[in-house]
């Protein structure tokens, strides 16, 4: 019977760099150095990040390149150590690599979550403090009297105009059109504040077409930027569950007796982050919230100008009314 072929088994150290290599098998011992030794050959920069989370490392944002999982720096016994120098060392008893490897495990487990729901919640919220404003619009009620008084405006300045013409073929008519022509005739401040009344009708015409598309197009942004957050925090969560979980279970199959030491090292696109990631989050969460302060910003100004000019346009229209009723009573009689 043939005997089974021997696997052919490549081993991996760290070289000067700090990446990967692999090694000689008459070799295989990797040299453990405490922390005084590690961080001296680092730059502070690429300390910090090695000091951090693997699982929120992005290549795109990080100054510094990681290659594996194994090259974060673990503290055991106030010591900091290459995860990999310890988890691959035979000189640290396998139950002693077991225990550093699943306790800074937990630690990266409990950071992320933390820095997630922080972010998570504080977003939502700011969101959510924002979905309220923009209430700078008129109402479609308000905006059918504003037509309105424009007409009843109109129809009152215009005694010049066909449709006056028309009417005034009439007894009623023609007694209604002589009289409007004297009030303007003896009262001719009343003719200007009819016209800036109807200029002012115009204006809140405009205001309120205007600024019901800007408040339409800000609240489909809101719209668009809460549903996008809402399949974000799911996808996120889902990548990092099922990277978190490959990981654990990659080294855990071997560190137990009998494990070989020699297998790959991780690399470090099985655990970072994605393009959805609390990064991309959180910009656009603040992305929405700074849209939103623009208007919140000018929302008080402009609720004062849209109260302003429909409280002087009904004051035009009472004002004007009210003299013109009053006058043709006195010629009535």
């Amino acid at each position: 019977m043939a005997r089974p072929e021997k696997p052919n088994i490549s081993v991996y150290e760290l070289d000067a760099s700090g990446k990967y290599v692999k090694s000689r098998e008459s070799e295989p011992a990797i040299a453990v150095q405490d922390s005084a030794i590690v961080t001296s050959e680092m730059s502070e920069e690429k300390a910090r990040i090695l000091r951090g989370n693997p699982f929120m490392y992005n290549p795109e944002t990080s100054a510094v390149s990681v290659y594996s999982l194994e090259d974060f720096l673990v503290t055991y016994k106030k010591k900091e150590y290459v995860l990999g120098d310890v988890i691959r060392n035979p000189a640290f008893p396998l139950r002693i690599r077991r225990k550093i490897f699943k306790k800074n495990f937990k630690a990266w487990h409990k950071d992320y979550v933390k820095n997630k729901r922080r972010v998570f919640r504080e977003n939502y919220r700011t969101v959510e403090v924002v979905k309220s404003i923009g209430n700078v619009k008129f109402s479609i009620y308000v905006e059918l009297a504003i037509w309105a008084m424009l007409v009843a405006m109109v129809f009152i300045t215009g005694i010049d105009s066909p449709l006056w013409e028309r009417i005034a073929q009439g007894r009623f008519g023609l007694f209604m059109k002589t009289t409007l022509t004297a009030m303007y005739a003896s009262a001719s401040w009343l003719r200007i504040v009819a016209n800036i009344s109807i200029y002012l009708l115009v204006a809140l015409i405009f205001y309120s077409l205007f600024f019901r598309l800007i408040i339409r197009d800000y609240r489909k942004y809101y719209r668009a930027a809460h549903d996008y957050l809402d399949r974000s925090e799911t996808k996120i969560n889902r990548d990092y569950k099922k990277k978190r979980k490959k990981a654990y279970r990659y080294y855990l199959r071997y560190l137990k007796k009998n494990a070989s030491m020699y297998y790959p090292p991780l690399d470090i696109s099985e655990v970072q982050e994605g393009e959805v990631n609390i990064r991309v989050f959180d910009i656009v969460s603040k992305a929405t919230v700074n849209k939103s302060y623009r208007i919140m910003k000018w929302e008080p100004f402009l609720k004062i100008t849209k109260t302003a000019l429909l409280f002087l346009s009904i004051a035009g229209l009472v004002i004007v009314y009210g003299y013109g009723i009053v006058y043709v009573i006195i010629a009535a009689l």
